[in-house]
């Protein structure tokens, strides 16, 4: 008496990301995932579990390694720690999501709550939510979102020498923070919308975001749209 599909994967990934200005190298291995749906009538459950070993390098990232290398001989300390969390050698990811729908005609719900977690990494951990009601009114869909993500920033700096007499330890620990500010954000976006179904294969659409930027600030995004199928 459910709807239901179950899909399951195994693979790998090779691409290069821009981090804070830098060019890495990212790959996956072992990568693996489980998604789920469940549905009845006007509701639809999903859930996912994904999971790999991430890697990513680049030519900056292996000079600062190796800089904090040349720091904990100066200093004879093991900055090993830092250097592991920083360059992500095979560094367990996951990535978590749970998602429920409602559509009963003319009531539509949505919500969803996502968590990308590779903390022993300098990509730390990644929240993603968000909750949407709306109401149809003939060929009209009226509809308010609330959308949150926020960032656990990772610190890879953390137990690392500051000494401003000497400008190696000043210069690699402010490279760390700075790499790891530019990776971590917190908004909040308030969205109200309207649809206008035009037509069977044309939507007109109109949207205000009110966005709240940890860096940015607020801001106000007005955007009208124009959707067809063919």
């Amino acid at each position: 008496s459910f709807d239901t599909s179950v899909q399951a994967y195994f693979g790998s990934f090779d691409d290069s990301l821009s981090l804070s200005g830098s060019t890495a190298a990212a790959s996956t291995r072992n990568q693996i995932g489980i998604a789920a749906t469940l549905g009845k009538d006007w509701w639809t459950l999903r859930t996912a579990y994904h999971q790999a070993d991430l890697t990513l390098a680049s030519s900056g990232f292996n000079q600062l390694a190796a800089g904090i290398n040349q720091l904990g001989a100066a200093f004879n300390q093991d900055f090993s720690r830092n250097v592991d969390q920083f360059l992500a050698d095979d560094d367990k990811a996951t990535f978590v999501e749970i998602g429920l729908t409602i559509d009963t005609g003319r009531f539509v719900a949505a919500a969803e709550h996502i968590e990308m977690d590779a903390s022993d990494s300098l990509l730390g951990k990644n929240i993603r939510e968000f909750v949407m009601a709306g109401v149809r009114a003939g060929d009209w869909l009226f509809h308010v979102t609330a959308s949150k993500s926020k960032d656990e920033q990772a610190h890879p700096e953390a137990g690392l020498p500051y000494i401003a007499q000497i400008p190696d330890t000043v210069v690699i620990y402010n490279t760390l923070v700075g790499i790891t500010d530019g990776l971590s954000d917190e908004r909040d976006v308030i969205t109200l919308g309207a649809r206008w179904d035009v037509a069977s294969s044309t939507a007109l659409k109109f949207q205000v975001d009110d966005v709240d930027d940890q860096f940015d600030g607020d801001q106000k995004v007005f955007s009208v749209a124009l959707q067809t199928v063919f």
